[in-house]
């Protein structure tokens, strides 16, 4: 009886030891853990802190940057603020006309097309500068997008004999095809030239026009092309001002 008992007393023993190491282990662990997840709070803190840091930092220079720009704004034009490029308007004097005030006596143009090509005031449009121009006109030389053709137009007006001269810049404008043309443009009057200007990519551009239009009534404007190309292609005469 008494050696059962004591084969009892030992395994007791022997079992509360065991729970004695396990919890000794088990809270070793949890201690371990409980330092690991403090030192990842302690990172996750001081990489909060520098992102708030980093972020007052930022907005400190934005307050700045709009406080400069708004000090800019206040000595610079409004015109001149302009993120875009610089929009071109030819002052007009008691002593001109703009060209693209003149009406249309009649025209004609390609059909082999659409018929969409035209000449008409250049409104505002850019050329492949990015430049805005206001005043002019604007030629549009339409041409099929798939297949090459050659293309043409011709607009007519009545000067009335009331100018001594007109000048103006041929240019070339943003279009579908301003990489590849050969175009005559010519200007005209009672079916005799009076100046003709070869066009191509490689043209000086812009391209001075100074014409002495002294006695004429009927003027014509025609364009066409030496050689079929595809897609249309669109050319400016701007600043074209008539002189009393």
């Amino acid at each position: 009886m008494s050696e059962e008992k004591s084969r009892t007393t030992i395994a007791v023993a022997i079992i509360g030891g065991i729970f004695l190491m396990a919890s000794t282990v088990i809270a070793g662990l949890f201690a371990m853990q409980s330092r690991q997840a403090q030192e990842i709070n302690q990172e996750i803190n001081f990489d909060l802190n520098r992102l708030i840091e980093r972020h007052e930092d930022l907005e400190q220079r934005y307050q700045e940057a709009l406080a400069a720009l708004d000090a800019l704004r206040e000595i610079t034009p409004a015109s001149a603020t302009q993120a875009n490029a610089p929009t071109i308007q030819t002052p007009v004097t008691q002593a001109t006309r703009l060209f693209e005030n003149i009406i249309p006596t009649g025209f004609r143009v390609y059909q082999g097309n659409q018929g969409d090509s035209r000449i008409e005031a250049i409104g505002s449009r850019q050329d492949l500068y990015h430049r805005t121009h206001n005043n002019g006109l604007w030629i549009w030389l339409a041409r099929w997008n798939h297949s090459s053709e050659k293309s043409w137009v011709r607009y007519l007006y009545n000067l009335n004999g009331n100018y001594i001269r007109l000048t103006g810049e041929i240019i070339s404008m943003n279009s579908r095809n301003y990489g590849d043309y050969d175009v005559s443009l010519e200007l005209r009057s009672d079916g005799v030239i009076l100046q003709s200007y070869h066009l191509t990519p490689n043209a000086a551009f812009p391209i001075q026009i100074d014409l002495d239009v002294r006695s004429i009534d009927d003027f014509e404007i025609y364009i066409y092309d030496n050689r079929a190309v595809y897609g249309g292609t669109a050319f400016g005469i701007v600043d074209f001002i008539l002189h009393y």
